[in-house]
This record gives structure tokens, sequence and C-alpha cells, in this order.
């Protein structure tokens, strides 16, 4: 019986495989063309772009679509749907372009907001020096379409100081994944004082990664009231249980 169920799942399997529909050209004239990917092409309406499943790519199927979500361009020539789909076309394309654009002014946001922390400097001085200034190199040198694009990159106050913040927290989960993934580790720490007259308790670590001995700083945290050993203790611990680390 278990032999049976297996030879029959198989042939499922198979008929399921060889039942994958391929598109075929005179579909456009029920208004639709292909989308996803050679492996499953998936039938896209040139007129509402909606997409159906593979196994509608039959042309009942999207005969149907076509009557029932559009009646009236059922009888259209196929120059009609012809236009649809260059239009549709188009759309993905303009698309395409401003997620590429987006992503990269994204990318150039954090890059900026990296060299502002690494400076020191305030936040504001991206949004009010920086990128105006870059707009007037690209202005001069490349022409008002770049500058352009420069334009769209988003370096206010508060967008900087979030890219800084993102990226604090993700030096921190690599090294504490560093960490977890050494067998050992050490601490160093000490009492210090800041600029302000506040004591903070430095810490910086040690732990093995690919059989060599790393150092970083791994927080720096300010007492809650006085700097006896309890507190300083009390501080470590806190952070080691919020951190996970054992």
């Amino acid at each position: 019986m278990d032999k049976f169920i297996t030879r029959t799942k198989r042939s499922c399997d198979d008929d399921k495989k060889c039942k994958t529909r391929k598109y075929d050209i005179s579909y456009l004239q029920l208004g639709f063309t292909v989308a996803g990917t050679d492996a499953e092409p998936l039938p896209q309406c040139v007129i509402c772009a909606d997409l159906l499943a593979n196994d509608s790519m039959k042309p009942c199927k999207l005969k149907r679509h076509l009557e029932t979500k559009h009646p009236t361009l059922k009888d259209k020539p196929l120059d009609f749907f012809k236009l649809k789909l260059s239009g549709l076309e188009q759309q993905k394309r303009n698309l395409s372009k401003h997620t590429s654009v987006s992503n990269r002014c994204l990318e150039a946001s954090y890059y900026v907001s990296k060299r502002v922390s690494k400076l020191g400097k305030p936040h504001t001085i991206a949004d009010a020096l920086i990128l105006p200034a870059a707009k007037d190199i690209c202005q001069v040198m490349f022409g008002e379409n770049f500058a352009q694009q420069i334009s769209d990159i988003p370096l206010s106050n508060d967008t900087v100081s979030r890219r800084i913040s993102d990226m604090a927290s993700d030096v921190k989960e690599q090294l504490l994944a560093n960490i977890m993934q050494s067998q050992y580790y050490a601490l160093q720490l000490d009492e210090t004082t800041d600029v302000a007259g506040l004591a903070q308790l430095l810490t910086y670590v040690r732990y093995v990664k690919n059989a060599n001995i790393e150092e970083d700083i791994l927080f720096c945290l300010s007492f809650p009231e006085h700097t006896t050993g309890e507190a300083l203790f009390e501080v470590l611990d806190g952070y080691l249980q919020d951190a996970g680390m054992s």
C-alpha cells in the first residue's frame, strides 16, 4: 500500500510539472501579456495589470476575465491591446527606475550620515552645507539634471540622526554576535568622567574571532547615582543581561 501511495504521489507531481502552461502571443488579443518567471509564467492583464495563476493560462479563462472585468473592451482590435501593453511596459520601466534611484539615494544618505558621525559634526550640517555643496558641484561639473538627482537624497537633521542610530544598532548587533560565537571573552572596565563631569562606566571586550584576538569597546553607560563597586557591578550586570551574554 505504501508503494502504491508513493507511485501515485510521484505521478501527481510529474503531472503538475507537465501542466505548467506557456504563454502564446495570440493571448494578447484577449488582453493578456506574460509576467512571472520562465519556470512559472503568469498571465497579466494589460488593462488592469492583474496577475492570474499559471493554470489560468487558457483562452477560455482569459476571455472570461476580459468579459467579466472589462466587458466594454471585449471587441477591441489587437492594436488597442498592443497600445495598452506598451503603456503597461512603460509603467514598469518607470517604477523600476524610480525604485533604483530611491535605493541609491538611501545608500548615499547613509554614507553621508556616517561621515557626519565620524567627524562629530552637528547633524544639521548635512542638510545645511553638504547637500547644497554637492548640488553646486554636480551642477557645475555635470549639469542641472545630475544636480536635481542630488536633491532627492534625504539628509534632514532627523533623517541623519536616524541613520546614525541604525548604523550604531547594526554595529552593536554584529559585535554581540561575534562575542556569542567566541568560546571565551574578557572584559576591561573603569570609571571615567565626561565633559559634563558625569561619571561613566567605560567597558572594553576581548574575544576570539577567526583564531585572532579582537578588541572593541562594548559600551559606555552612566552611573545612576554613586560610583561604588556595587553600582559598577549593577551597571555591568544589567547590560550583560539585556544583551543576552552569559
